[in-house]
């Protein structure tokens, strides 16, 4: 396969909805998509269909706290305000790199029942750690958060960017889920009995 048709494929992958990819998408060139696939361990020939959690990722919005700058070489950066930590990937790459682990999952099981259990017992364990943060009030009349447990306090929510992150996890499970409409409806396989 030639460059050309690579790239082709590439941009039709991202266009693939029938809606226009450059719409609402950032800026890139097509080198820079590829690199950005490849870094989401996506093999853009064999796997093309997955073309469609790459474009989602590069667009996602950043999680609360964190913005995109760029140095004077005009490479790209994300900065968490809250932390002071600036990275060169976009903070929520690994939480696409598990999508396409759950695309890959899904279609090999013939369903969504495994990762549907994941994310609801993650959701159940976020659920019960975020429980002991409040949000209070100083003598000044400034919002803060106070761990109960672990006697942490600071200014942002810890909560909102953990749950970005699930919220994230389950909007794109649901557009899945649309790709591929037969295995969301398969039904989960019935678990053996203690007799058998």
């Amino acid at each position: 396969m030639c460059s050309s048709d690579l790239e082709e494929l590439i941009m039709q992958g991202f266009a693939a909805d029938g809606a226009d990819a450059t719409a609402k998408r950032k800026n890139a060139s097509v080198v820079e998509m590829l690199e950005y696939v490849k870094g989401l361990d996506i093999d853009p020939i064999k796997e093309a269909d997955m073309l469609w959690i790459a474009e989602e990722a590069f667009n996602a919005p950043l999680p609360p706290g964190w913005t995109q700058h760029s140095d004077e070489e005009r490479r790209i950066y994300f900065h968490n305000g809250s932390t002071g930590e600036s990275f060169w990937q976009h903070p929520m790459d690994d939480v696409f790199r598990e999508i396409v682990e759950y695309q890959r999952r899904v279609v090999s099981a013939g369903g969504f029942w495994q990762i549907e259990d994941e994310i609801a017992a993650l959701e159940e364990s976020i659920r019960k750690d975020l429980a002991d943060w409040m949000e209070l009030f100083d003598e000044s009349g400034d919002k803060f958060f106070y761990n109960r447990v672990t006697h942490e306090s600071r200014f942002d929510d810890p909560r909102m960017a953990v749950y970005h992150r699930l919220y994230q996890r389950i909007k794109m499970v649901a557009k899945m889920k649309e790709r591929f409409p037969l295995l969301a409806r398969a039904p989960r396989p019935e678990e053996p009995s203690a007799q058998e």
